[in-house]
């Protein structure tokens, strides 16, 4: 839903816009260039859909959708602390950081405050008087580093909690299907879980011996979260009357972490395919020139960012 983020100043980003596609977006660029800033940014420009949204045909996905994925709608302040010298993503400028343009919705501009959250900062929209705008509803899944983390290095199991709240059936089967396209594994006996505050995982049992989710490499690991939040967008999408150009907005933060090259690829194919089919606006950042080629190959949106120290730079129609 995200059309265009103009901005002044935030951290790094400096008298910069960039362009997003409304399916498939990858950022990337050397360390420190404020690529998963630019996800917070995208979170933070929405608020989560409720019940009684008029769209919703059938209201039980949103309970479902924040059950089952660690992160919705989060906002700049849960996700970034900010410098220790001063809490501040803008020191020194005064008035709006960004304005964000949206597909079907008016502009926004957004404004640094104070948040609630102790030395953090939270930004908000600027209204104008007698406007009735509001921040667009519209569900964000979020998938930060810590869905990373391997079961085997949380050792906290009092901390373990199954979900009760599951995808339908016909879900769940789906997301074991494209489970097995990629890995060969039959998976069954499948339940969310909730690894305390750091990630939801699919807890499974398989037709294989000794091969269960709690023994599956880290990168099939993040297969399977990465599918299960795909999949529960297709569920939202297929639970609501669809009136706009992007329904859902998926953002995945370094993509291509743990995964061989041979699933980078097949999984940003089927990005593409839920994106087309679905209305889901995908971003990602990723580090692998393998998927980058790829992504300019096939006419995506490309970001491509260079760290100046105290600024970045992108590159003009980048290529590999």
């Amino acid at each position: 839903m995200i059309e265009k983020i103009c901005f002044k100043k935030y951290r790094k980003i400096k008298d910069l816009a960039f362009n997003f596609s409304n399916s498939i977006n990858v950022i990337s660029g050397t360390n420190g260039t404020c690529k998963s800033s630019l996800l917070h940014i995208i979170s933070n420009s929405f608020q989560a859909v409720h019940k009684n949204c008029s769209w919703l045909n059938e209201d039980k996905c949103i309970d479902v959708l924040r059950k089952i994925n660690s992160n919705i709608n989060p906002k700049v302040e849960s996700l970034t602390c900010g410098d220790k010298a001063y809490n501040d993503p803008a020191k020194g400028h005064k008035g709006p950081l960004y304005k964000v343009d949206y597909y079907d919705k008016n502009p926004l501009e957004f404004r640094r405050h104070n948040s609630k959250i102790n030395n953090r900062y939270s930004v908000k929209p600027r209204y104008p008087k007698g406007s009735s705008d509001s921040l667009p509803h519209c569900p964000v899944v979020y998938l930060g580093l810590s869905r990373l983390v391997p079961f085997g290095e949380f050792n906290n199991e009092e901390q373990i909690v199954d979900i009760k709240k599951s995808l339908p059936i016909e879900y769940v089967e789906k997301v074991a299907d494209i489970y097995n396209e990629f890995t060969g594994i039959n998976i069954s006996s499948t339940v969310p879980q909730k690894l305390g505050d750091v990630k939801v995982r699919i807890d499974f049992n398989s037709d294989y011996e000794g091969i269960d989710s709690n023994t599956i490499s880290a990168g099939e690991d993040n297969l399977i979260i990465i599918i299960n939040a795909l999949v529960s967008l297709s569920y939202y999408y297929e639970s609501i009357q669809s009136n706009n150009k992007v329904e859902s907005i998926l953002l995945i933060d370094e993509l291509d972490a743990t995964l061989h090259p041979k699933y980078q690829l097949k999984l940003l194919e089927l990005l593409e395919s839920y994106s087309a089919k679905f209305k889901i606006q995908i971003c990602f950042t990723t580090h692998s020139l393998f998927l980058i080629e790829y992504a300019i190959k096939k006419s995506h949106n490309v970001i491509y960012l260079i760290d100046n120290i105290d600024s970045i730079i992108p590159l003009d129609d980048p290529d590999i």
